[in-house]
């Protein structure tokens, strides 16, 4: 969502939709994705971002931990065997997976 607003924000146009293409390999096959954002998906940001900048203001040690991203893995994230991992062990995955 981020892009369409830069996208938006650089052509100076705020009010049209913006499409937006999204392209990934998974398992070898590339995927696409096209999406299209408008100002009210713009809009639902701001109280997202406004959160984002308390925890920033707030000079906390650590932020919140979030389980649902697709970086919360053995395979992605570095920290796993310190965190999650400690858990549910190293290699093994998310049982969301």
């Amino acid at each position: 969502m981020i892009y369409t607003l830069a996208r938006g924000h650089e052509r100076g146009d705020l009010e049209s939709p913006q499409p937006f293409r999204f392209c990934y390999l998974a398992n070898g096959e590339v995927e696409i994705i096209d999406v299209t954002r408008t100002a009210q998906d713009w809009a639902a940001l701001v109280p997202m971002c406004n959160s984002i900048a308390d925890l920033i203001e707030g000079k906390l040690p650590s932020w919140p931990l979030r389980y649902d991203g697709w970086k919360c893995s053995d395979d992605w994230c570095p920290n796993w065997a310190a965190c999650r991992g400690k858990y549910l062990g190293v290699g093994s995955k998310p049982a969301n997976w």
